[in-house]
């Protein structure tokens, strides 16, 4: 399914490789921002060193200017990388379906067909831009957020491993959940464009029996059943959330328990212990730590809502059309004239045949080799008179 899919991607391998590389600048930036804060707190604001001030503030400016040249880098390319993506895709299903016979057709149905083209590629495009984005954003973010929270206090960053097995397991308890749901929903959207596709190029029937109450009571339940499936989605992945908050703010109080405690027992000198910049740090890579996983845990959503759509098309492309051309099929047409182009064709055929036909002959003589029109009538006046008509049909 993913190498059917993948080849569509042709011309835009490069926007969708350089994406993920332009990320990996952008999170290494925000990674060092925190560090360089809480140098611009130790050893500047607290020692009251100008010097120290003022080069830390250019340092945090420039990697704040980097940071966001690599966050809009990869942002314009993975938008052209996904856009490129779902245009190509598109083509290739729609040329697919052309090649279709009626029987490959009824078993898709037109409003499946009409569903892949339509809904399931715009949800493989934003699968695919937040793949090459947020895929490798969350989990470049968790590994080098906690090697710096590890670097600064090893004792400290054991907090997370309370955190984030317990935010993990809530995640992953959920998926297989919301994968049936959407699963479901991706079918039922099937049946809504059946039903308005009917309905739409029935309308004399329906409005001749006066059958519009039945249809739209037809709609109303298949629109509710999506409208259910939905909620239900929406209220799983809503325990994200609350879960989330309780890990973030379990572990900014752990680490301001025990992190104010570390700081009065090296009193607050840098290199004796900890420092209150370095504290403040933690805090930030708490956020950073669980706001990664917390949006990964989003990444592996979308990715489960786009399972359905990448299967459906992918069985569109795959899918082999039960008309097949023979091999010595004609390929071209012999000769197709009209208008003007006509009567060299029909003398070559008078040729072929062996037949007579003078009035093609001198309208060719007057449109092709420049005769006269009172030559030709002159022609044909002076002409013998010959009997062209089988016997029997003389008179």
């Amino acid at each position: 399914m993913i190498k059917t899919l993948a080849r569509s991607v042709r011309e835009y391998k490069l926007p969708a490789l350089l994406s993920p590389v332009c990320m990996v600048g952008e999170v290494a930036m925000e990674v060092l921002i925190p560090l360089v804060m809480a140098k611009l707190y130790d050893f500047g604001i607290e020692q009251q060193n100008m010097a120290v001030v003022v080069q830390q503030s250019v340092l945090l400016m420039l990697l704040a200017v980097i940071s966001l040249g690599f966050g809009c880098a990869s942002a314009d390319l993975a938008s052209k990388a996904a856009t490129g993506f779902a245009k190509n895709l598109r083509h290739d299903m729609y040329y697919r379906v052309q090649e279709f016979s009626f029987s490959n057709i009824d078993k898709f149905s037109g409003s499946s067909i009409v569903t892949r083209l339509t809904s399931d590629v715009a949800n493989i495009q934003m699968a695919f831009q937040m793949m090459i984005r947020m895929a490798i954003r969350c989990p470049v973010m968790l590994v080098l957020a906690l090697f710096s929270a590890a670097r600064i206090s090893l004792k400290l960053s054991l907090v997370y491993c309370v955190a984030l097995p317990l935010l993990a397991l809530v995640i992953f308890c959920l998926i297989p959940t919301v994968f049936k749901i959407f699963d479901k929903v991706f079918k039922t959207y099937d049946s809504l464009n059946n039903v308005v596709q009917e309905n739409i190029h029935g309308i004399r029937v329906v409005k001749s029996f006066v059958r519009e109450d039945k249809e739209i009571e037809k709609f109303s339940g298949i629109s509710g059943e999506i409208y259910r499936l939905f909620c239900k989605a929406e209220h799983i992945i809503a325990l994200n959330n609350p879960v989330m908050q309780i890990c973030v703010y379990g572990c900014i109080l752990a680490i301001s328990w025990f992190g104010a405690r570390m700081v009065v027992a090296s009193g607050n000198l840098p290199g004796a212990g900890l420092t209150t910049g370095e504290l403040s740090s933690m805090f930030t890579y708490t956020t950073q730590i669980l706001s990664s996983l917390m949006m990964l845990s989003m990444v592996l959503v979308m990715t489960i809502m786009s399972r359905s759509p990448m299967r459906r098309c992918a069985e569109l492309l795959t899918e082999e059309p039960n008309l097949v051309s023979p091999e010595n099929a004609v390929k071209e047409v012999g000769m197709v004239v009209e208008g003007m182009n006509a009567l060299p064709a029909a003398l070559e055929l008078a040729e072929r045949y062996q037949v007579e036909m003078p009035i093609v002959q001198t309208v060719n003589a007057i449109v092709n080799k420049g005769m006269s029109a009172a030559e030709a009538v002159k022609s044909l006046m002076e002409r013998g008179l010959k009997n062209e008509l089988p016997q029997g049909y003389e008179k």
